[in-house]
């Protein structure tokens, strides 16, 4: 085919967006817009255009696409089987639609390094992303579907930089396959059924800026490595009642949450590096009283320089009028 011939298959799949449109490669309606090179059409994003409906098996055609994104749309229905010819994919993004069926369409997109699912109601095992490994960016978030381990997924994967599972029927052990992608940026595992320890070496993560875990089934207690994790700023780790221990110190300022977990802190300043974690109600009463105590030391104190000042000026002031009337005597 050639950039014609794969512009209309675009119109045919797409007639309300490019009905008007002599040429497709000249289409853009940002952040929406098509790309052609080497004589095909290689990146399509029609992102928030209100389409709807199930997603054209057409598309399967325009063997010469690399990204496709169409996400914020209304498409619904499953994923054409058509998707398996567009082998040439490295981005793919089909997120925010009402999308349902099996997401076993991927298996023959193996050079995807981009992948966004998310908020749909696709479901599968996560053993049919195994042959993906080239991933780097990943979400399936909000889809209640998925189930499996994330090691049967994602043992051959040999980098992350984002790696969102969250809201699913995922049931699976804290992977230590996980703390092995040394560039990864966001983990959010939260809403599943992760369960056992968090992986020792997770301080190996030197790249982690957010990690969302709260609400699964996680215990033990925080690794000594977490202290590695210099350039986190987001840790939401609520509702994991049998995850506890003492958090490592902390040399930066994060927004936390910890909330349903035994974690406490060693120290009263690393727990105010935690922002958002509220000291517990013995501690807050310990602190008012202490307040209290030393704003009356140091009101009592004034008080008496006040008075000892004003001793002093009285003295001073009697011993002047009797030097005054011993003068006036003689």
């Amino acid at each position: 085919m050639s950039a014609p011939a794969d512009c209309a298959v675009l119109s045919q799949a797409f007639p309300s967006v490019f009905a008007n449109t002599t040429n497709c490669c000249s289409f853009t309606m940002p952040p929406s817009g098509v790309v052609c090179s080497a004589g095909r059409v290689s990146s399509i994003s029609l992102i928030n255009l209100d389409l709807d409906g199930p997603i054209p098996p057409l598309l399967g055609s325009l063997s010469g696409l690399v990204s496709l994104h169409l996400g914020l749309n209304r498409f619904n229905g499953s994923v054409p089987d058509t998707f398996g010819s567009l082998d040439g994919l490295t981005s793919l993004d089909l997120s925010f639609n009402q999308l349902s069926g099996s997401a076993e369409f991927v298996k023959p997109l193996t050079n995807l390094e981009d992948l966004d699912l998310s908020a749909n109601l696709l479901s599968a095992d996560l053993s049919v992303f195994a042959s993906l490994t080239k991933l780097s960016r990943f979400s399936i978030a909000r889809n209640k579907g998925f189930t499996g381990t994330i090691a049967d997924g994602f043992s051959r994967v040999e980098n992350m930089t984002l790696f969102n599972v969250a809201s699913n029927r995922i049931q699976s052990p804290f992977s230590d396959i996980i703390t092995k992608w040394t560039s990864l940026a966001e983990l959010r595992l939260h809403e599943n059924n992760i369960y056992g320890p968090i992986p020792a070496d997770i301080g190996n993560l030197v790249q982690l800026k957010t990690l969302v875990i709260s609400d699964n089934r996680i215990n033990g207690t925080i690794p000594a490595s977490f202290a590695n994790l210099k350039n986190l700023t987001l840790l939401i780790i609520q509702n994991n009642p049998e995850l506890g221990g003492v958090m490592p110190t902390l040399d930066q300022s994060i927004s936390c949450v910890v909330s349903g977990t035994s974690i406490s802190f060693g120290d009263s300043l690393t727990e105010r590096k935690c922002v958002g974690v509220q000291p517990p109600p013995w501690r807050l009463a310990t602190e008012y009283v202490i307040t209290i105590v030393v704003v009356s030391v140091f009101v009592l104190l004034v008080a008496v320089a006040l008075f000892v000042d004003r001793r002093r000026k009285a003295r001073k002031a009697r011993k002047a009028r009797k030097t005054a009337a011993s003068v006036a005597a003689a």
